[in-house]
Parts: structure tokens; C-alpha cells; sequence
């Protein structure tokens, strides 16, 4: 039988049973020794010596010269032949079972603030990634205004903002609101409710918002030009800053992970600002294989929220003017 014609012969056969051919042939060709192979893959020298003498029935011809009183193993010419494409058979063996463990489930994009992201949620990714959904998560964070545009050009698939931007080709709804509160290192504070004339402006730790009418309560309150003792514009990093008596006002998701992650005091304010409003935006223009992925997201994501105590959730109201 030419050598090429092997292939399809052995291909017909059982592939489990054609592998473990092919691995005693080789530890054979490796070991020198029928014995020696035996040990190595385990087996007794009994069941190395079939499995051998199978694989070259199959071929039809002799794999290992057999002089009497030969200690080792030598390859004949078809031995040597066999030889690479064996080798190339127990590489496809390892690669099939290989792709068959791999995930093929889509992609859903997920894309977030980063205060969202860190302080709220990383419990709702962990409950996706716990269960049984037929999908895997790309979770990116970027501001505001890269949301919408990555949203609008497709490459994010669910975003959830705290500004409204007008976009025809986006669909924008409220998803929740939460209070804004005081934040400080503890016992620096009474332990009431604080009213915004108590607060030193040179030692507040200013958080740029997008939303203006939280910027404009702030500027009803203190000096716009009054000097802070920091101003930053992602309210995710304000707790590398506290000491002593420095403060910070923020929506009351960032107050509780402040307070359960790095021991800071959360208090209540008397004239609060206005409330932080979350949105949640997809395209208008989703493939339509993608949007039960989506709405699966979408439910889960709304008794998520359902759980927590303290957004006050909108829940599919279409978003109004920024």
C-alpha cells in the first residue's frame, strides 16, 4: 500500500483508538524499548505490543525491525516514514479537544463611566459572569461623550452614562437617580444631617459634573473662583485625597463604596444638590441577533438595581432635556 493512502485508512477509523496508535508508536520510537515505552505511558508491555502490532496491520506493514537478539527498537524505512505524520496526528488530537473547549458564545460590549463601573456595577458584571448566559462581556470605561459616539458607531453594544447628549441614532432612557451626599474622614463631622454653610470651601476636594445643574448648586453655595483644597474631574479616585477635615460631595453609590471599602463617613446634607440621573443608551440600529442578547442585560441589570437600597429607579423613562 503507498505510504500516502495511510491517511484514510486510519482517518475511517476510531480517532480515540488511532491516537493511542500513534502515542505507542512514538514513545516506541522515543524509548527504544517496547518495555520502556510501556513504563512511561503506563501501560504493560502486553498492551504496547498490540496496540503496535494493530497500528501496522492497519498500514499493512512492518513499523520496527525485529533481528533476534536486538535490544533496541529500529525504525524500518515505512517507520520512518510514518514518523512525522504521526507526530502531526497527535498535534490534531490535542488541538481538536482544544476547539471543542472553546467558548464561541458572542461578545456583548458593555461600556461605563468609571465611577459606575467601580462603585456600582461590579456586582451586576460578577452576576453575569456567575451565570448561565449565553454570551461573554468586553466591559470598557470611558467618559460621557466617547460613549455616545462609541455607541452611535456600533463597537459598544449597552452604555450607561450620567449626561444626556442628543443623538437621533441612540436610544436614551433614565435608567435611576441618586441623592448626592457628604463624604469625610471619620469623627471630623457631627453625625447629623449638614448644611452647606458649614462646609469650608478650602477644604473641599471639587469634583467636576457634567450635569449642570449640580455645578450650578454648587456655585449657589460657594465662590465659583473660592480656591479647594483639590479639584478633579473623576469622582472615582476622590478617596486617594482625604485627610484631616477635607471633604467631598457625591452621589450616595460613590458615598457607600467610600465608606465599606475605605472607612470614610458618609452624612446626609440639608439643601442637597440636585440628584445624579443615570442613563442607559443603545443603538437604534442593533442587528437584530444582538438585541435579545441585550434585553437579557437590560432585565438583569433592572433587578439588579431593584436589590440595592439606594437608587431611586426610573426604569424605561424616556430621558428628558440635559
Amino acid at each position: 500500500m503507498p505510504f500516502f493512502s495511510i491517511s484514510c485508512s486510519i482517518l475511517q477509523e476510531d480517532f480515540e483508538m488511532n491516537q493511542s496508535y500513534f502515542e505507542v508508536f512514538l514513545a516506541v520510537v522515543e524509548c527504544k524499548s517496547v518495555s520502556r515505552a510501556a513504563e512511561k505511558l503506563f501501560l504493560s508491555q502486553s498492551t504496547v505490543s498490540h496496540r503496535l502490532k494493530m497500528l501496522e496491520n492497519e498500514i499493512g506493514c512492518l513499523l520496527f525491525e525485529r533481528a533476534q537478539g536486538q535490544r533496541e527498537c529500529v525504525l524500518t524505512a515505512k517507520g520512518e516514514a510514518l514518523l512525522p505524520f504521526a507526530r502531526r496526528w497527535i498535534e490534531l488530537s490535542k488541538d481538536t479537544k482544544n476547539f471543542s473547549k472553546m467558548n464561541f458564545a458572542p461578545v456583548v460590549t458593555i461600556g461605563a463611566v468609571t465611577s459606575l463601573n467601580r462603585c456600582v456595577l461590579y456586582g451586576f458584571y460578577n452576576r453575569l459572569l456567575n451565570g448561565d448566559f449565553p454570551f461573554r462581556l468586553d466591559i470598557k470605561s470611558y467618559g460621557n461623550e466617547i460613549l455616545y459616539t462609541n455607541v452611535a458607531n456600533g463597537f459598544i453594544d449597552l452604555a450607561l452614562t450620567v449626561e444626556h447628549i442628543r443623538n437621533k441614532t441612540i436610544d436614551t432612557k433614565e435608567l435611576f437617580s441618586e441623592r448626592m451626599v457628604f463624604v469625610c474622614c471619620p469623627g471630623q463631622y457631627p453625625s447629623r444631617v449638614i448644611h452647606p454653610n458649614e462646609l469650608d470651601p478650602a477644604n473641599e476636594i471639587s469634583i467636576h459634573w457634567d450635569a449642570r445643574d449640580i455645578q450650578f448648586w454648587h456655585e449657589q453655595w460657594f465662590t465659583p473662583n473660592a480656591e479647594s483644597y483639590l479639584s478633579i474631574n473623576d469622582p472615582s479616585l476622590v478617596h486617594y485625597f482625604f485627610k484631616g477635615g477635607t471633604w467631598a460631595i457625591v452621589p450616595i453609590s460613590i458615598g457607600v463604596f467610600l465608606q465599606n471599602r475605605h472607612g470614610l463617613e458618609t452624612h446626609e446634607l440639608l439643601l442637597p444638590p440636585p440628584k445624579r440621573i443615570c442613563y442607559i443608551l443603545k443603538s437604534r440600529f442593533l442587528r437584530p441577533e444582538r438585541i435579545k442578547y441585550i434585553d437579557l442585560i437590560e432585565k438583569e441589570l433592572k433587578q439588579y438595581l431593584s436589590e440595592l437600597d439606594w437608587p431611586e429607579c426610573a426604569f424605561g423613562e424616556k430621558a428628558g432635556h440635559a
